[in-house]
Formats: C-alpha cells, sequence, structure tokens
C-alpha cells in the first residue's frame, strides 16, 4: 500500500484519538453541544460559520460518544484513502450514497442494484439534456395503481448515489422511485461558502446558496417534465400518489416545486429532510428579486407535509440563524406550513408533541384542509443527516458515519452533520404520507 502525506497524517490522528478516547472520561472532560435556542433566535455549532451559540452540557455519561464519529473517519480515510470510491471494495457500494464526489450518470451506474431494476431517462430542457434515474423493484413489477416518490439530492450529491433511504422503503412496500440529477454549477461566491467550496451539483432553490439560483436554472420546468415521463412511461402508476422529498438543497427545492405547480396540483404529499423552510417565510419568498419563488395560494391544494430535522444540523439550523437567510429554522416551518394549510394550533399556540426514543413528534393536524396534517420529526442526536445507515444493498456505511463527509469542521468536536443515526425517519415519513392521495385534481 503507498502512504500518501495526507493517509499518514489521519493515521497517525487515529492513533492519537483512540488513546486520548481511552484515557479520558466525563469527570475530566465536560460533555457539550452546539446549538441551543436563545433570545436572539440564533443557534449553531461551536466553531460554525452559519452560527454561533454557547456550549451547553450533554446529559451523557462519556465524551467518547462524541468523538468516536470522528475516529472511525480517521481510520476509514487511512484505509481507503480521501476518495473513498469503495463501490469496488463492496459489493453495493457502501458510503458512496454520501461521499459528495464527482456523480457517474452513466447508462449503468446503478447497474448494482439487485431485486429490481434501475433506468436512466433523458429530456431536453433549456437547450440541455436533463437526466433521472427510474428505480423499479421485483416487489412493485405487474402490480395497478403504483406510489411513486421523486427524491431530489442535496447540493453535491447525485442521482445514482441514492442515500435518503427510499428504495429501501420501495423494496418493503412496493413502489417507485425516481431520482432525478441536478446540474453541475459554479458556487456564487462569499464567505458562508467556503466551506462548500467543493460542492457543484445544485438545484436552483430560491435561496441564492447555489449555482443553479446564480445562473437561474428552469428546475422546476425541468421537474415537471420528469413527472409527466414518469407518468406517461408507467401506466401502472398512480397519479393521484406522486410524492416528492428531498434532502437539504433538494428538499427547499421540493418545496419550490410544491409551491409553484400548486395551480396544476401534481403533488400528494411532501417529505422535507434537513430543508426548514415555508411558504410566506420572507427569508425565501421574495428573496431574489430575479428569480422570485412563486406562490399562488388561491390555486394551492393543501397537502401533508413531513419534516425531518436534526437538532444539532448546521446546515439548516434547528433555530433560526440570520447566516442562512432562507432557512427559517425547524419549527417556524411546521408553523409555516400548517398556517398555509389552514390548519388550527393547539391552545396553548403550539403544536402537539410526543416524545420518542431519540426524537419529538411534533404534529399540527387540527382542522387542515384536505385532512393535510404537517409534521415534524425533531431527531435529538442527528446533524445534517438526519437518516439511517441503510440496510441490504442499499447501506450507506457499516457504521454510523459518513466517512468522506464535507461538513466535518473541528477534530476533536462531536461532529452531527457527518453522523448517521439509528432511527429510520424515512420510513416514518413514508408511513405518514403515504396514506394521503391527491385531492380535487385538475388534472
Amino acid at each position: 500500500m503507498r502512504f500518501s502525506s495526507i493517509n499518514t497524517k489521519f493515521a497517525l490522528i487515529a492513533v492519537l484519538a483512540t488513546v486520548v478516547s481511552t484515557l479520558v472520561g466525563a469527570e475530566q472532560l465536560e460533555p457539550q453541544y452546539f446549538l441551543q435556542h436563545s433570545n436572539e433566535n440564533e443557534g449553531g455549532r461551536k466553531g460554525s460559520r452559519y452560527a454561533i451559540a454557547e456550549l451547553e452540557e450533554l446529559p451523557h455519561d462519556s465524551v467518547r460518544d462524541y468523538l468516536d464519529g470522528f475516529f472511525t473517519a480517521a481510520r476509514l480515510r487511512f484505509l481507503y484513502g480521501r476518495r473513498h470510491n469503495v463501490i469496488n471494495k463492496f459489493p453495493y457500494g457502501a458510503w458512496q450514497g454520501l461521499s459528495y464526489s464527482e456523480c457517474n450518470t452513466a447508462p449503468n451506474a446503478l447497474s448494482w442494484i439487485k431485486n429490481g431494476s434501475a433506468k436512466k431517462y433523458c429530456v431536453q430542457h433549456e437547450g440541455t439534456e436533463r437526466c433521472w434515474f427510474t428505480f423499479v423493484p421485483d416487489s412493485a413489477k405487474d402490480t395497478a395503481k403504483l406510489p411513486v416518490v421523486v427524491d431530489l439530492h442535496g447540493m453535491g450529491g447525485c442521482a445514482t448515489r441514492p442515500s435518503m433511504g427510499w428504495a429501501n422503503l420501495a423494496e418493503d412496500n412496493g413502489f417507485i422511485v425516481v431520482w432525478p440529477q441536478g446540474l453541475n454549477k459554479k458556487l456564487p461566491q462569499g464567505p458562508q461558502m467556503k466551506p462548500l467550496a467543493n460542492y457543484k451539483t445544485c438545484w436552483n432553490d430560491g435561496t441564492n446558496l447555489t449555482g443553479c439560483n446564480k445562473d437561474r436554472v428552469d428546475d422546476v420546468g425541468f421537474l415537471e417534465k420528469v413527472v409527466q415521463k414518469v407518468l406517461s412511461g408507467n401506466t401502472n402508476i398512480d397519479p393521484n400518489r406522486v410524492y416528492f422529498s428531498g434532502h437539504s438543497n433538494g428538499g427547499v427545492m421540493a418545496q419550490r416545486f410544491v409551491l409553484e405547480t400548486a395551480e396544476k396540483n401534481i403533488v400528494a404529499g411532501l417529505v422535507v429532510i434537513g430543508a426548514n423552510t415555508y411558504p410566506r417565510f420572507k427569508g425565501w419568498i421574495g428573496l431574489s428579486k430575479e428569480d422570485e419563488v412563486k406562490f399562488n395560494d388561491a390555486a394551492y391544494n393543501p397537502i401533508p407535509v413531513f419534516f425531518v430535522a436534526g437538532r444539532y444540523d448546521g446546515m439548516s439550523p434547528y433555530v433560526y440563524s440570520d447566516k442562512r437567510k432562507a432557512l427559517s429554522g425547524a419549527e417556524p416551518a411546521l408553523e409555516g406550513w400548517a398556517k398555509v394549510n389552514k390548519c388550527k394550533v393547539n391552545e396553548n399556540g403550539s403544536a402537539d408533541t410526543v416524545a420518542g426514543d431519540g426524537y419529538n413528534h411534533h404534529s399540527i393536524h387540527r382542522g387542515c384542509d384536505n385532512g393535510a396534517h404537517v409534521e415534524l420529526l425533531e431527531v435529538l442526536e442527528a446533524g445534517h443527516h438526519a437518516i439511517t445507515k441503510g440496510r441490504g444493498q442499499f447501506k450507506l456505511s457499516p457504521q454510523n458515519v459518513i466517512p468522506s463527509c464535507p461538513f466535518r469542521r473541528a477534530i476533536f468536536f462531536y461532529e452531527p452533520d457527518c453522523t448517521l443515526i439509528d432511527i429510520d425517519t424515512t420510513a416514518k415519513a413514508w408511513y405518514f404520507i403515504s396514506k394521503f392521495e391527491r385531492t380535487n385534481s385538475s388534472a
């Protein structure tokens, strides 16, 4: 094996870190977390460029759990190198869903998928070839009236790296998943973009945080074509059960798509992961005069919305930060969509909350038009990737850590944005939205 200087560095760090974690206990180092509510409505992670918060104690017995993600990542970097192109090392490409490297969009890019077919399709849009992959699991073949989930990757992600857990659920429940591909675009300049220097693929979600925003890419028009082609090419799909989901940049894009196609009433339900905003939030609607997000309130037919938000998310903070102006914070997003859906909050003006094992489930469900509830799954020990490591052929990691993680900032701090979780948040989202169908269709 050839040892590069970077691999040697990570090997030394891994050894040192392991020794430190063994010797140091909770009584010697104060457990800390990086997000809290404050009077200024700001939150974030210590050392983050997006938000600053004071440190508070966490209810944990040891800091070793917090350091484990970094130690594991250092060891994996040493073993497999920085790029982690492990598709050649594992039968189904573990970790590739969150490696944030160049996208392989060849027609056979998903040939490693078994128990189903994943085919590439393309259309011309704005003079550019735009493509997507459609996954039909064996459990969905020869079945009438199939639901379909259109899943949008985050900035820097790829259609050929399915990472949000939808493929596993499609196998279990017999539905189709569509993974569209965002365009490669140069990022806007500015200090807030420095941590994202390697990101290229994106969606024009209206936040002014991506190169697709800067170039005014018509992603709404592209995604509308995707839905039309998928429906026309699969006669066994139920047009009243087309759901949209997205992570991060893709999550905001999914919301924009719902708003700007309100008159066409395309989407039956919406899942938003790590992308907290809402239709009337002034930081998002009207943010860009050149490419404003359009929303026709009168034409909107309320649909159910399910948010998944990590309590320690440094990219889309759970609590609003003015460093991420287009992102409202999770609970304001819940309440904002509930108001658009004409729901009524409970007597004390807040959502109903049920505490679970590692999460709080917030719900606003009274009096909503079409019964279109709005839900928020607050994952207590998660950051930007509030998702599981996956299973079977779609397993993302043998451990709950993203080894090649662009969000990792400080060496010896807990990095929740780079950690996967044990809770299957996408399964909870599917259980919720799958009960709903499109109503009062204008199509």
